[in-house]
């Protein structure tokens, strides 16, 4: 992540419209927290969710691999990956093969130590 985000500063900055799941889950919190039931944030949530279901079971149908094996893990990817590209905004260093490198805003990555 910290790479594109060197290379293509303006569109990194977009990619989080790409999470699809993490914000409708933030957008379904927020409209549960709000004092009357919002039907609109549920139906949104299920859109979201549909889609991202279809995402996997489309790729799914290329492998060899069983459609629902691995199905738990679809949330924690998403949440993972937001997170990755949020703490992308907050840090320079990178941890590559065991190393620790600082990246600079040429995109060059310098080792530590």
């Amino acid at each position: 992540m910290r790479t594109i985000h060197v290379l293509r500063p303006r569109s990194f900055r977009l990619i989080f419209i790409t999470f699809s799941f993490p914000l409708a889950v933030l957008g379904l919190i927020a409209a549960l927290s709000e004092s009357s039931f919002s039907a609109v944030a549920c139906v949104l949530f299920g859109i979201s969710l549909l889609a991202r279901l279809v995402l996997h079971f489309v790729h799914r149908l290329r492998d060899d691999r069983a459609l629902v094996s691995d199905l738990w893990l679809l949330p924690v990817r998403d949440v993972l990956i937001c997170w990755v590209w949020c703490r992308s905004f907050f840090t320079s260093h990178v941890t590559w093969r065991g190393k620790e490198f600082d990246v600079g805003s040429d995109g060059v990555m310098r080792p530590l130590s």
